[in-house]
């Protein structure tokens, strides 16, 4: 014989879910330093616009856009960064160019302006950035050939 678990117990657990799956849908992505290049990737996932180096300071702001979804509960760019040794600031901007470019409304928010510490007087020697999105997989963001640092490890 089963026995009924009860409304309750079923709307606890749905309120629970929900709860979970909106926690991670709404929050904006963080980003970390990884010590090495990324490993293969399946393609390009966004760009890096522009990268600012101010050598003195050490200071690099790097603005761009990413193909992070609402799917994806734990949003993280992945930089690698030979010379930053930390990251200061990751603040999400609207892109609306790019959801008019690739036909996607979950990609209103996607586009980030980062900034990194490097050691004064020298700034970063290569920018790699990585993600893994659950829609769209393991990407990497592709460098604009004016920018002054570039992905070297991936070939840009």
């Amino acid at each position: 014989m089963m026995k009924s678990t009860g409304p309750g117990l079923l709307a606890l657990l749905a309120v629970t879910l929900a709860a979970c799956g909106a926690a991670g849908n709404d929050a904006p992505p963080t980003a970390e330093l990884i010590a090495s290049a990324p490993a293969a990737m399946d393609g390009i996932g966004g760009s890096v616009d522009s990268v600012i180096v101010d050598a003195e300071t050490g200071r690099v702001e790097v603005s761009g856009w990413h193909m992070l979804t609402p799917q994806t509960r734990t949003k993280v760019l992945t930089v690698y960064a030979p010379g930053a040794s930390s990251v200061l600031s990751l603040e999400p901007k609207a892109r609306p160019d790019v959801v008019t470019a690739i036909n996607d409304e979950e990609l209103a928010n996607s586009g980030f302006t980062l900034v990194l510490q490097g050691e004064p007087g020298t700034g970063i020697s290569e920018l790699c950035i990585g993600f893994d999105d659950k829609h769209y997989g393991d990407r990497f963001l592709n460098a604009n050939p004016d920018n002054p640092v570039r992905c070297t490890s991936k070939g840009q």
